[in-house]
């Protein structure tokens, strides 16, 4: 009975303690950092026309789901998207930008035919946050959004696009970061052309989605041990 009841505790405190994991956010990808000193020029992320979101030129970045720490089947909530924007040529002010989005695709050639991701899309009007001023160069800010989709273990491209007229509001787009693998991609829609740039200065969180066999393995824990004892 006594060996029962340790079983028991054993399982509970295994499954608490993997609980506590799966709730804490992760960071996926950070190419901001702590400062801006990581902070190197930037490129153009915009529908060039917000009525025609097919037509734009986005910078994307690449990050994989690696199903950490669960093992290969765990997928990733993801929370939180963040960027360091910036207002480049003829730039008047931030509230001139129409629209907001995060867009995921599964390859930079999914970008040539149209600006909408498609794994994963969502509009803004505005940023959960948007911090002016950032580095205080091409009129940055650090945009944050909340989101809450789920992305399974993979290589994904993300992009961060503004809906903005050129006419209004001169030229927005993402700044570049010294962070990272040192590349991303400059990709217009339609027509398919692609230019690689740096690091794009992105940062993505998020919590685990264990697969229904971690937990079943995490709750077998104490009595397996109990088994090997006898």
């Amino acid at each position: 009975m006594k060996e029962n009841k340790l079983a028991c505790l054993a399982a509970i405190i295994a499954v608490s303690i993997s609980s506590s994991v799966v709730d804490a956010e992760i960071i996926i990808l950070d190419q901001i950092g702590e400062s801006p000193s990581s902070l190197a020029g930037s490129s153009s992320s915009s529908m060039f026309n917000p009525g025609t979101p097919e037509y734009g030129g986005v910078t994307m970045d690449n990050f994989a789901i690696d199903g950490s720490p669960f093992g290969d089947a765990s997928s990733m909530r993801i929370t939180s998207i963040e960027a360091v924007v910036a207002g480049l040529w003829d730039f008047v002010s931030w509230d001139l930008v129409d629209s907001w989005s995060v867009q995921i695709y599964s390859s930079v050639d999914a970008a040539k035919h149209t600006v909408i991701g498609d794994v994963y899309s969502q509009s803004f009007t505005e940023p959960s946050t948007l911090k002016l001023g950032y580095d205080n160069l091409y009129d940055d800010a650090l945009a944050s959004f909340n989101v809450d989709f789920v992305l399974d273990p993979g290589e994904y491209w993300l992009s961060v696009v503004m809906g903005n007229e050129y006419d209004l509001n001169g030229v927005v787009g993402i700044r570049h970061s010294q962070l990272g693998d040192g590349q991303s991609w400059l990709v217009s829609s339609p027509g398919g052309e692609s230019a690689k740039v740096n690091a794009s200065a992105y940062r993505i969180k998020g919590t685990v989605v264990p697969a229904p066999s971690a937990w079943v393995a995490l709750a077998l824990v104490g009595v397996v041990r109990r088994r090997r004892r006898g």
